[in-house]
């Protein structure tokens, strides 16, 4: 294939994933709380972001794989219980109201990570959320929803591919959050 086929970088980001029964509450939840002209986040691209980390070179890409291999990490168990919005985003988002000590850890081992790849670490503090809907132009008051309680036993690797209307997210590379690895310093 030529070069022209295949870009020589990708927009990748590291995320959990929910299950589909998980995806469809959250999905259902944005259609019922989003204003009337937002843009809903179709099931399928419902995702927490553990760490965003832009346009990457195929080598870079390769290192990560690589990285994400030796991390080791317990399940994530998030209780998704705030709904809110930020203006300047223009986003809607669910979020969890304690943040799990393994969800803190799990981002802190990709941070350090992605420098050795040589990517640059996220300066801003971490604020894990869901984004339910896009093009959100007023400010929601921060509330709370139904909680929603989501078990996730695996992070991913996913490339961000325009499509018509949107994006898709295509798997990079997957890799299980393992019980056994309570005690693992990753």
């Amino acid at each position: 294939m030529s070069a022209e086929q295949h870009p020589r970088s990708s927009k990748l980001f590291f995320a959990l994933i929910p299950d589909r029964a998980t995806a469809q509450v959250l999905h259902t939840l944005a259609v019922s709380r989003a204003p009337s002209r937002a843009r809903i986040v179709p099931s399928e691209n419902v995702h927490l972001t553990l760490l965003f980390l832009g346009p990457t070179e195929p080598e870079q890409e390769r290192c990560l794989l690589k990285m994400a291999e030796s991390i080791k990490g317990s399940p994530i168990s998030l209780l998704l219980e705030r709904l809110g919005s930020w203006r300047r985003a223009q986003v809607m988002w669910s979020a969890p109201d304690t943040m799990p000590l393994p969800l803190l850890n799990l981002v802190s081992r990709l941070e350090q990570g992605v420098e050795a790849c040589g990517l640059a670490r996220e300066t801003r503090p971490y604020r894990p959320h869901i984004t339910l809907a896009r093009r959100v132009r007023r400010r929601l008051q921060t509330g709370s929803h139904p909680p929603i309680n989501w078990q996730a036993k695996a992070f991913q690797l996913l490339a961000s591919v325009p499509v018509d209307g949107g994006v898709r997210y295509e798997s990079r590379g997957l890799w299980p959050l393992e019980a056994s690895a309570l005690g693992a310093s990753g």
